[in-house]
């Protein structure tokens, strides 16, 4: 297991492990807020109520199109998972309906989702304390969040180098067993 310190330096092995990645890249997300890490106009627009809007600058944005020309270009099938608590908070709402939601139109992302409550029955009482990918298999990285939702740090696991993962891929088997594929094209009812 290795650290890696600051937001720059964990992207950039993220992104090296993604690149690398052959068959699978499963992400599990398990936060229900990331307030400084997707502050953007297009998140705004959302919370404000203005969907389409949203939707428009989601479009434009060039982080989003990245993000969705790396999914691509991967031979991996990135699958998405979300833990959900209900009800839903502003953050999530907006990351299920408007990126997700694109990203699988896109072809980029498959999604699928797991109640926090269904997870527990499943898993026993305690929930993955961070974000965390698996790479093929074989290599996962935890991010490190900071309270307000940025990521500063994160560690990184490779079963090449000796590090054990199996923690991991049973979080993503009990996680797979249980998930339902998430698939809507339903916006909520405009805010006034």
């Amino acid at each position: 297991m290795e650290y890696y310190s600051g937001h720059t330096l964990i992207g950039k092995i993220f992104t090296q492990l993604f690149v690398a990645a052959k068959n699978e890249i499963f992400k599990l997300g398990v936060f229900q807020e990331y307030p400084g890490e997707d502050a953007s106009p297009c998140r705004h627009a959302w919370e404000q109520g203005d969907y389409q809007q949203s939707i428009e600058l989601f479009a434009d944005d060039n982080r989003y199109k990245e993000w969705i020309a790396l999914c691509l270009a991967s031979p991996a099938r990135v699958i998405r998972g979300q833990i959900v608590v209900e009800p839903w908070r502003p953050y999530l709402e907006w990351s299920l309906l408007c990126p997700f939601q694109q990203y699988q139109k896109h072809g980029a992302e498959n999604l699928y989702i797991l109640t926090d409550q269904n997870y527990r029955k499943a898993a026993g009482p305690s929930l993955p304390t961070s974000d965390f990918l698996v790479f093929d298999g074989t290599k996962a990285l935890q991010w490190q969040c900071a309270d307000d939702g940025n990521v500063i740090g994160g560690w990184t696991w490779d079963v090449d180098a000796g590090d054990n993962i199996t923690a991991f891929l049973d979080v993503q088997d009990v996680f797979m067993r249980n998930a339902q594929p998430f698939v809507t094209d339903a916006l909520p009812r405009p805010r006034h």
